[in-house]
């Protein structure tokens, strides 16, 4: 049969328009539906009686928390988001007025996932709410329903099951009053001032205040901190001086003899990093070795194999990444050797985790205490067509927390799973950059130049700055 090509076209566009439709139609899928599963709701408030001004934490539980169509077929790869959604709270104020909205939860929000009205992967939302007028004030909340399925982890099992509505059946209540309420939650109280005299460590948990001053000594001898402070960022040396103990790692004074008035080598140095009343250092009697000593009674507690350079504090998860911040902080000494990254435990020096491939060609590693970002440059060579600068010149913003899970209940090693950029640092145009050297290319320049990055909080902006130089990147 011969077509005209009106009728050719007339066929290409029936195709056109009913191909993607049949493609959908067989693209659907059928589930084998588990037994609907009632849920429950409630709503706390937290504290009951508040100041104008004063904040208000308020919880909300859905239980039980999801946990996919049967006991052996859970579906929670949805990580920080795999928990129940569309969460509300109406929240009545004294006049009588609603307000409803979706909230977002704060520890979900912690960790960079900012959504309306989602849960924890353990069914649980918090969030914090600032009363804007005196009166008594009442919160409840609802969840609307959520069905799972076995798609992402078990697909060939085609199974759902349908977590039902609920919602709070009794209402939380709080009330604000017009002057300010005393207690730990709002602001601290009771304050415990600051000391006079002689205090050590390890400060008692209810001496909130003494944060301020109580600070551990973590970047190591040498290091920029060093020069900002009479101590460390956190607090400051005593103004007299004083000697705690002394304990003798060479030998010192006048040879004698045919030596005349020269003297032996002597030597020893300073503690490199101080940590809850101990010293971690190279140990002067073993060069393979660091070992602890009691600050103030100089007593070497251990010494173990290899070498630190750091100490670290870290939030750790609690029970999900989101819940960073509510767990004790963990602490790490760390060290380097090759393009290994060590990690040991600061009580008895056992190795806590070992970090592979990470750059052998590093310059300098800043280790930002109390944040899981580390700012790595790496350089190297002689360039021949740029006199007196590296062949290359790195910056690597670098994050911990992505080397830290793989899976449930594994951690992983490769240290480049943690790279968030890698950025050349050298200008164009043959302009001098960071790092670059008037003084030639040397040993010295590669090690001590002086390169340092430097974040802006809350802005995509990070300057790098040596001696001679600065780039903003």
């Amino acid at each position: 049969m011969h077509l005209t090509k009106n009728e050719m076209f007339a066929i290409i566009l029936v195709l056109s328009i009913t191909l993607p439709t049949f493609a959908l139609i067989a693209s659907a899928k059928t589930y084998t539906a588990m037994p609907d599963r009632e849920t429950g709701t409630v709503v706390g408030a937290s504290p009951q009686l508040v100041g104008l001004g004063q904040e208000v934490l308020i919880n909300i539980m859905t239980y039980p928390a999801p946990s996919g169509p049967t006991y052996f077929a859970q579906d929670m790869v949805g990580g920080l988001t795999g928990g129940f959604s569309n969460i509300s709270a109406t929240i009545t104020q004294p006049d009588g007025n609603k307000e409803t909205f979706m909230p977002i939860d704060t520890s979900l929000e912690h960790a960079g996932v900012i959504v309306p009205g989602q849960q924890q992967i353990v069914g649980h939302l918090q969030f914090i709410y600032k009363p804007k007028t005196i009166g008594n004030y009442s919160v409840t909340a609802s969840f609307p329903g959520k069905t799972y399925t076995t798609d992402s982890q078990y697909a060939n099992l085609n199974l759902s099951v349908y977590y039902k509505p609920s919602a709070s059946k009794v209402p939380a209540t709080f009330t604000v009053q017009e002057e300010l309420v005393l207690g730990g939650i709002l602001n601290g109280y009771p304050w415990t001032p600051l000391p006079t005299g002689y205090w050590t460590n390890p400060v008692f948990t209810d001496n909130r205040e003494w944060a301020s001053i109580s600070g551990a000594w973590v970047q190591g001898v040498g290091s920029l901190a060093q020069y900002i402070s009479k101590y460390n960022p956190y607090s400051t040396a005593p103004n007299t001086p004083h000697i705690m103990w002394a304990r003798q790692v060479s030998s010192g004074g006048l040879v004698g003899g045919p030596w005349q008035s020269l003297p032996l080598g002597g030597g020893g140095g300073a503690g490199n990093i101080i940590l809850d009343g101990k010293i971690y250092q190279a140990d002067p009697y073993n060069t393979t070795n660091f070992e602890c000593v009691d600050l103030r009674t100089g007593q070497r507690l251990w010494s173990v194999p290899g070498s630190v350079t750091n100490a670290w504090h870290i939030d750790p998860w609690y029970q999900t990444a989101a819940q960073s911040n509510e767990g004790a902080i963990t602490e790490y000494l760390w060290g380097t050797s090759g393009t290994n990254w060590i990690a040991y435990n600061p009580f008895n020096g056992a190795v806590a985790r070992t970090l592979t491939n990470a750059p052998s060609d590093a310059i300098t590693i800043d280790w930002a205490d109390g944040s899981d970002i580390v700012w790595v440059t790496q350089a190297g060579g002689f360039n021949t067509t740029r006199p007196l600068g590296y062949a290359y010149l790195n910056l690597i913003k670098w994050n911990y927390t992505k080397c830290t899970v793989k899976g449930l209940y594994q951690q992983g090693s490769n240290w480049r799973d943690g790279i968030m950029w890698n950025v050349s640092a050298i200008l164009p145009n043959g302009e001098v950059s960071p790092g670059d050297t008037a003084q030639g290319y040397s040993t010295q320049n590669a090690n001590g130049a002086g390169f340092r990055a430097f974040p802006f909080p809350g802005a995509n902006v990070v300057i790098a700055k040596s001696h001679n130089a600065m780039q903003v990147i």
